[in-house]
């Protein structure tokens, strides 16, 4: 039996809020070309190097727009962008121009296509932004509210029992590697207890025990 509890306040974060909607578009592969060859000035002639353009989701102050970015080797998607959707590996390792195989290489091992987009190949970063978000959320408002005696309760209503249900399921992973992370900064970044509450139960509890997932159709037995 479930026991009874007063809800204070309801607040709803969604993707949207955190980046913008990832379409078709948002992250696809527009060229590939050469810079220019260059001399020296002992007359030594420079290949010109691989180039991509990729369009993509930028941040510019509080928003979000879609943009043509020039990328080289080496180049890092989060650094040009300032979009965490690219936090996770988006490091340009490869660029082939060749005719007919041109694509791009990142150091996750993700590749695009000339042309290609990767609505699918985001989806895991997507399910990782708003996870780490909610988690930092969480952690946030927990430590403003732990003084007045208020537990806050985070929820996240998922696309297919399958991505929770399995112990190896992407967001029961993604969840706990998330969580570790938060607990990290949030024992390094200990000005605001000065101010609001301790929260070290929250720093040091084993992440696989702070999930439980509650699905529809196991709600007859409680």
């Amino acid at each position: 039996m479930l026991a009874p509890c007063l809800t204070k306040r309801i607040e709803v974060v969604g993707i949207e809020d955190l980046v913008e909607t990832m379409d078709d578009k948002t992250l696809a592969l527009d060229s590939i070309g050469l810079t220019k060859a260059t001399t020296s000035s002992k007359g030594r002639k420079t290949k010109g190097v691989p180039v991509a353009t990729l369009k993509l989701s930028v941040k510019v102050g509080s928003i979000f727009e879609v943009k043509n970015i020039e990328l080289k080797q080496n180049s890092n998607l989060l650094t040009k962008t300032k979009n965490e959707a690219y936090a996770d590996g988006y490091t340009v390792t490869e660029i082939s121009a060749k005719k007919d195989n041109e694509y791009i290489k990142f150091e996750n091992g993700k590749v695009l296509y000339l042309k290609q987009s990767t609505a699918a190949l985001l989806k895991e970063e997507l399910f990782r932004i708003l996870i780490r978000e909610t988690i930092r959320i969480h952690f946030d408002k927990q430590r403003k509210l732990i003084n007045q005696g208020i537990k806050v309760l985070s929820l996240f209503f998922i696309d297919r029992v399958a991505n929770y249900q399995p112990n190896e399921s992407i967001i029961r992973i993604i969840f706990e590697e998330e969580f570790v992370r938060v607990q990290n900064e949030s024992k390094s970044n200990k000005s605001d207890d000065l101010l609001h509450g301790d929260i070290s139960f929250l720093e040091d509890v084993n992440p696989t025990l702070v999930h439980k997932g509650v699905l529809s159709a196991n709600l007859r037995n409680f």
